[in-house]
This record gives structure tokens, sequence and C-alpha cells, in this order.
């Protein structure tokens, strides 16, 4: 059941992360890479709600891979 659980909050974290991607790749060639601190206030503005889940949703998504049968 955990696994299950854990492999459907991957599922959903997964086009969250996809597009936060996306938005960092277009500000970091914005403003080039020197400026990961502008980056990381751009997408804390702009996504408040969800940067924590985000920043660990590569983890769910190998964990719930990696849990055994």
């Amino acid at each position: 059941m955990a696994q299950t659980r854990l492999g459907e909050i991957a599922r959903k974290l997964a086009p969250l992360l996809d597009e936060f991607q996306a938005e960092a790749h277009g500000v970091m060639d914005e403003n080039g890479r020197r400026d990961a601190i502008i980056l990381k206030d751009y997408m804390m503005r702009k996504y408040p709600r969800i940067v924590i889940f985000l920043a660990c949703a590569d983890t769910l998504a190998e964990l719930a891979h990696n849990a055994p049968d």
C-alpha cells in the first residue's frame, strides 16, 4: 500500500516538476546561470505552494521505483 501511495504522489508531482524545470531553464537562459538567486526568488514567488513538494519529487519517484514488491 505504501508503494502504491508513494507512486501516486510521485506521478502527481512529476508534471509540476517538469513545468518548474522548464520555467527554470527559461529564467536561467534569460538571466544567465550566475543568477541562481534571482531564479530561486522568481520560482518562490511564482510557485509558493509547490516549491517544497517539487524539491522532493525526484526522491519520491526514486523511492517508488525502488520499493520492494
